[in-house]
């Protein structure tokens, strides 16, 4: 007969003799597990988040460890409830949860899932005190922002990612207004609300420029051929290290370019707003050669129009104007040069 004196688990064989139905004596046959622990529990968590550890807690038998993928995080012990701070990596993070007690036996598993999302957010950096005003050409910027995220100034990388809390860049000053966006950047591309900071570098250069020509062009008679010529061109002046004038055709008047800024400006001052289709077109009107066009359809966008090739050069930004100086401008000597009316 089958006898459960035992308890639940335990079968017991117990032969009764004939001549008595009162006196045996039961035996265990195989043994088995007396008492098999509880599948532990996990309180309801979040499904995602944007932290790198989490608490999650729950329930456990109280004679029985906690592990978590493998690793024992909660040692043996007589508490029925677990608490631990899981680590998160980037994406879908699973977990696989069961007891042990002393002897080995496990309780059955407990899976659940938890997506760690990038998060969007990166603070704006900081900025130490710098000069609103310097004759310099140069200055040191420094500042504090987040760890883990790279340094961008007006687009620019200029200080790699790293886990540091400080930054510190040198950003170059032309004469004028010099604006400066800076921005952090995570690992992954996102970017925090700007950070603007103005610097003013006086122009004594282009006064004192412009000063020196009006002397030594003093008593040169005007070229209005020349003049005419060299209407709408940049001129760099290759004796005096390639300083760059403007030859404006309204005017037949040259305008001393400092630096981008300054440039920038001055090329604007001359524009002449037309229509988007003017700047698309496949050719430009012989009149508008040599001049400053803003396309006063498409954000007010400048463009320099080449004097011979009728080539398009669009003035995005100061150093854009610096570069079409660059790339675009036409030698010419001191004595050429003080030959077209400077202006005033």
């Amino acid at each position: 007969m089958t006898n459960n004196y035992w308890g639940p688990g335990a079968t017991i064989n117990s032969s009764v003799p004939t001549s008595s139905t009162f006196n045996f004596e039961p035996r265990l046959t195989e043994p088995t597990d007396i008492a098999s622990l509880s599948r532990p529990t996990v309180n309801e968590t979040v499904k995602s988040t944007i932290l790198d550890k989490i608490l999650v807690s729950g329930t456990k038998d109280a004679n029985g460890n906690l592990i978590i993928n493998g690793e024992t995080v909660i040692p043996w012990d007589n508490e029925v409830t677990w608490s631990y701070n899981l680590p998160l990596t980037l994406g879908d993070n699973k977990f696989t949860i069961v007891s042990r007690d002393r002897t080995g036996n496990s309780s059955q598993e407990i899976e659940f899932t938890i997506t760690r999302l990038e998060n969007k957010f990166v603070p704006t950096p900081t900025i130490n005190s710098f000069k609103l005003t310097t004759s310099e050409a140069t200055q040191v910027l420094s500042g504090g922002k987040d760890i883990n995220t790279a340094i961008i100034i007006n687009g620019q990388e200029v200080v790699p990612l790293n886990n540091e809390t400080t930054w510190q860049a040198t950003v170059a000053l032309h004469y004028g207004r010099n604006t400066f966006s800076i921005v952090a950047r995570s690992a992954v591309g996102y970017e925090s609300d700007p950070l603007s900071i103005t610097i003013e570098r006086p122009d004594t250069k282009g006064e004192a420029t412009i000063a020196a020509e009006k002397a030594a062009a003093a008593g040169v008679p005007v070229d209005e051929a020349l003049t005419k010529k060299l209407a709408g061109y940049i001129l760099l002046q290759v004796e005096s290290k390639g300083e760059a004038w403007y030859v404006n055709p309204l005017d037949g008047q040259r305008y001393f370019l400092a630096g981008p800024t300054n440039a920038f400006n001055l090329m604007r001052q001359f524009g002449l707003g037309v229509k988007h289709s003017v700047i698309t077109a496949k050719t430009i009107d012989p009149k508008l050669k040599g001049r400053i066009l803003i396309d006063t359809e498409d954000s007010g966008k400048a463009y320099y129009v080449h004097p011979r090739t009728s080539q398009l050069y669009y003035l995005g930004r100061p150093a854009d104007a610096l570069a079409v100086m660059r790339q675009v401008g036409l030698g010419i000597s001191n004595k050429d040069l003080r030959k077209i009316k400077l202006a005033q």
